[in-house]
């Protein structure tokens, strides 16, 4: 419901009043034409008198029904508020499908509200904790509990409206293991919040690398950005078949980031560098970080990962050098 204001509503009843008022006076108008009897007359008057202070009753009465019913909406436990909707064992949340469009879904707390009864708390992505308010109700946005890194404490509906974004993100992972009955979520919860937070730093580290590419002007540089986004994708889909969730956590935290600063010092070169010697060095040595990474996610999408993740932890002093040397070049331009 869109919000009234309190300037419309007192409107609307001034308007009713002076209709009533009216229609007495078009009302006393005609009777008085008709009987020959002044409108002014004493008893007409009072008649007039009594009529009106019905009408302005009434309309009180009216008023007050009305402000009633909107206070009473306003508390209803149970109501759709955007992508939040409160009411027992379900949520709803919005999120951007393959084309970057916004979808709305809903879905069950059924086996999370059962968890929650028996363990009392379950642990989220990003460090945080979730719990119920009153253990003895339903699970919803109201009762549901969210406790951070720094020991705040909101409600899922509280977060809605302070931070849609982590709401948002705390619904897809309540909603990717809302199927897991207790026993599973009981054994594997933890990895399905280390899964989930490699998933995070997946559509992080694609934000970035579509960024990056606005800057860059090379188009081997520009294909290995996209192969890199397509890696992440595909791990996105099949991460459930990876076992290797140590690997992957590496290859997210450390050589990602590796990977995005020496990006970004080769963006700053592009542009300032005047020596093409110096920029096609540059490109070379970000080729290689290429390399080795893409090559790191083939081998875990393709379950033959051991070795080259051995090799690229091999080659991880390299990029770190590689990375020192090329923000070096890049602070100078």
């Amino acid at each position: 419901m869109d919000e009234i204001k309190s300037s419309d509503v007192v409107l609307f009843f001034l308007k009713i009043g002076a209709f009533f008022l009216g229609l007495l006076l078009i009302l006393f108008f005609i009777t008085s034409a008709v009987t020959g009897i002044s409108m002014f007359n004493e008893e007409i008057m009072k008649l007039l008198t009594v009529l009106f202070g019905i009408t302005v009753f009434i309309v009180i009465i009216l008023a007050l029904a009305l402000v009633g019913a909107i206070f009473g909406l306003s508390k209803s436990p149970v109501r759709n508020t955007g992508s939040m909707v409160v009411k027992d064992n379900a949520l709803k949340y919005e999120y951007r499908d393959e084309n970057s469009r916004k979808r709305k879904k809903s879905f069950s707390l059924t086996n999370i509200d059962r968890y929650l009864n028996d363990y009392k708390e379950m642990y989220l992505p990003d460090d945080l904790r979730l719990y119920k308010a009153d253990p003895n109700k339903k699970s919803s946005a109201i009762n549901l509990m969210v406790e951070t890194s720094d020991k705040r404490k909101l409600s899922l509906k509280d977060l809605y409206f302070e931070d849609a974004d982590q709401y948002n993100r705390i619904c897809a992972f309540l909603d990717r293991i809302s199927d897991k009955d207790e026993i599973d979520l009981e054994f594997r919860l933890r990895k399905y919040v280390a899964q989930e937070n490699i998933l995070y730093a997946g559509e992080d580290a694609v934000r970035t690398f579509k960024e990056l590419r606005k800057e860059i002007s090379d188009k081997t540089i520009k294909a290995q950005i996209d192969r890199t986004i397509e890696n992440i994708r595909k791990t996105s889909t099949c991460i459930d078949q990876i076992d290797r969730d140590d690997q992957m956590r590496k290859l997210y935290d450390n050589y990602m980031d590796m990977l995005v600063e020496i990006l970004k010092n080769y963006a700053t070169l592009e542009k300032h560098e005047k020596r093409p010697e110096e920029l096609n060095k540059a490109k070379e040595k970000l080729l290689q970080t290429f390399e080795l990474i893409n090559s790191a996610f083939d081998a875990l999408i393709s379950g033959k990962e051991e070795e080259k993740i051995e090799e690229l932890e091999a080659d991880a002093q390299s990029l770190e050098d590689i990375r020192k040397e090329e923000t070096a070049v890049a602070n100078k331009e």
